[in-house]
């Protein structure tokens, strides 16, 4: 399955770590997936459709700001 990715460069933002990144195999999304950034602990990577726009991209973000305490609950 081929997912054309979006480079991202390194950045910190909300203490995680941004790194362009490979998308996983998506079972049935065949769309476009941008790489978000990683979680603080590296257990939780998470990827945005950048056709969902600005509040996807906030969704995105706030779910990677949360994410580790989520897992732990």
């Amino acid at each position: 399955m081929h997912h054309p990715m979006k480079p991202v460069a390194v950045a910190r933002v909300g203490g995680a770590t941004k790194r362009a990144t490979a998308a996983p195999a998506w079972p049935s999304y065949s769309g476009t997936s941008q790489f978000v950034g990683v979680s603080p602990s590296g257990r939780v990577t998470v990827f945005v459709d950048p056709s969902l726009g600005p509040q996807g991209a906030q969704n995105a973000n706030d779910l990677l700001s949360d994410a580790d305490r989520v897992v732990q609950a």
